[in-house]
């Protein structure tokens, strides 16, 4: 069986003008977005690229870390840091 029979028989889950569509697009109905938020993505990459991804994950692993040694004291309790 091709593809494209595979997903003609495939319902969208969102809503979708042409459902029966062998088209793979009809998975790609966004609906209603915020447009804020979208706008806000440009300046969260200038931001991640402004701190930079090695102090942005050293930052994670010390909070990470941080929050791990209190339940790590409790006699019954394990975690398994990496």
């Amino acid at each position: 069986m091709d593809q494209g029979r595979q997903i003609e028989k495939i319902w969208p889950l969102t809503c979708n003008g042409t459902p029966r569509s062998a088209d793979i697009r009809k998975f790609e109905t966004l609906g209603t977005r915020s447009f804020p938020i979208e706008q806000g993505i440009g300046e969260a990459l200038n931001f991640h690229n402004g701190i930079g991804p090695a102090r942005k994950q050293a930052r994670i692993g010390y909070l990470k870390n941080y929050w791990a040694r209190g339940p790590r004291r409790c006699p019954r309790s394990r975690f398994i840091l990496r």
